[in-house]
């Protein structure tokens, strides 16, 4: 940090307040470091003043369809560690690319406590969206968009598509032709735009010496034997292959396809084709250990597709995942595979959801939404009431009440009040009370959060103010 320091002491004026700085000293013979001694003892000191340090956070871990009639997506991280004093609270953005920047526009939360979130807001159906997350300490004046503290700046994105409920289908996939490439590629297997079967997107894969690699799907549920499940696909190949077996009998580069079941997905097991594999190989010279036995494979010169089918019923009622395994001959390394429209039928694929605006947002109360906190005061026999309207503006308010003492239910409620930021309303002695925003028809929303974060839940919403019949809490007015 310092070098030639002469005397016997130093000033640091790089520290921030509140975090721990360690320092130890060495001597030396010169300026220049020479004949430097041991280190000393380690002194520790935490500064006094104001600390700047955002909190050290990886970002977002995953994210993933929530599989719900209405179109949810979960997002996770693991929890961030502060450098300065105080709790850390979570802002989460959402973006239609990878390289969106997270700003204002696009914070969908904020002051999110725990570790996951649950975006339900304007998802459409099977379209990507990428989550970051950032963390905020509870310090203040440094600019956070939760309580003014440090926040983080990682620009770590997650990405997932909402989609609805499993049930019964067809599991497909054309290397992204009409979506989404869904298998997973270990190198040498890339999603290529050319050489498709029916259209340009492919799944190819370059041989080479020594190569043992896999194109495999997710986790694919399959529905009962009885039901048949069965898998379909195109190939086409060119790898080398000595057919004369001049060299060490015939043999060359292949590739099968190998299926295994879960939860452990290992003792992978050659699936039967009809028809039969195209080539016979009475020499596998490699390294992989499921594809060393004389037997029928993919290699040889067989660029025209072919459409393959295999009856999964012997692995049906439960996890697989199948896979296309690349097995590099050491004398005839080289040649490519081509691998497209997949299918796998009767498996448990998830179905359509259903796209929801936002919910009547909650009242601002200077806590998980930005605003001045609600007050209540006495005026005459009946209560006034002040809250934040311009932060999150909704409809109108729904004022409802409960008796001190049993706290499960609302008995009693002012109904459909203008969002003017003020309300004064006749509450009987002994009542505790709450603010909701509706949208001025038949739904409310938030009624709190508790203090780790979750939604504060009563009964008797239409019992209070018969006109409601929904109760929605997926907007946070961030």
């Amino acid at each position: 940090m310092a070098s030639a320091v002469a005397g016997t002491s130093f000033l640091d004026t790089t520290v921030t307040g509140g975090a721990t700085y360690s320092y130890v000293v060495t001597a030396a013979s010169d300026a220049a470091g020479a004949c430097e001694s041991a280190r000393s003892a380690c002194a520790s000191v935490v500064p006094t003043g104001d600390c700047g340090l955002a909190p050290s956070f990886p970002g977002a871990v995953a994210g993933g369809s929530a599989g719900l009639a209405s179109c949810t997506i979960n997002v996770s991280w693991a929890a961030a560690s502060p450098y300065c004093l105080g709790d850390v609270r979570y802002n989460v953005y959402r973006g239609t690319t990878s390289s969106f920047v997270p700003s204002p526009s696009n914070r969908i939360a904020r002051c999110v406590i725990g570790t996951s979130f649950a975006d339900s807001v304007s998802l459409p159906y099977g379209a990507a969206r990428w989550y970051i997350v950032r963390a905020e300490d509870a310090t203040t004046g440094h600019g956070g968009p939760c309580r003014g503290g440090n926040e983080d700046t990682n620009a770590v994105a997650v990405s997932a598509a909402a989609d609805g409920p499993t049930s019964v289908g067809t599991w497909s996939d054309d290397a992204g032709d009409t979506g989404t490439a869904k298998m997973n590629t270990a190198v040498p297997w890339v999603v290529s735009t050319t050489g498709g079967h029916n259209a340009p997107d492919s799944y190819e894969a370059s041989s080479s010496d020594g190569v043992c690699a896999d194109l495999r799907t997710p986790t694919l549920t399959l529905a009962d034997p009885g039901q048949g499940p069965q898998l379909t696909f195109w190939s086409s190949d060119d790898l080398e292959y000595d057919p004369t077996g001049e060299i060490a009998g015939t043999e060359g580069s292949v590739g099968q396809v190998e299926i295994a079941i879960g939860p452990s997905f290992s003792g992978w097991t050659r699936v039967p084709l009809t028809p039969d594999y195209p080539t016979s190989v009475d020499f596998p010279y490699n390294d992989c250990p499921t594809t060393q036995n004389p037997g029928r494979y993919f290699t040889g010169n067989l660029l025209t597709y072919t459409q393959y089918q295999a009856s999964l019923s012997n692995w049906a009622g439960g996890d697989v995942k199948i896979r296309f395994h690349l097995s590099g001959d050491h004398l005839f390394p080289g040649g490519h595979w081509w691998i497209d429209d997949l299918a796998v039928t009767k498996a448990m694929v998830p179905g359509s959801c259903t796209t929801i605006g936002a919910g009547p947002p909650p009242v601002p109360d200077g806590g998980p939404v930005p605003g001045a906190p609600l007050r209540a005061s006495r005026s005459g026999t009946s209560v006034s009431l002040t809250w934040d309207a311009s932060q999150c503006t909704a409809t109108a308010v729904n004022v409802y009440r409960g008796a001190i003492g049993s706290y499960g239910a609302f008995t009693g409620g002012t109904c459909n009040l203008p969002d003017t930021g003020s309300a004064t309303v006749a509450i009987p002695d002994n009542s505790w009370f709450i603010v909701a925003a509706t949208d001025g028809a038949t739904t409310d929303g938030s009624y709190g959060e508790a203090s780790t974060g979750a939604q504060i839940t009563y009964g008797g919403a239409s019992t209070a103010c018969p006109a409601i019949t929904s109760h929605v809490t997926n907007n946070g007015c961030p």
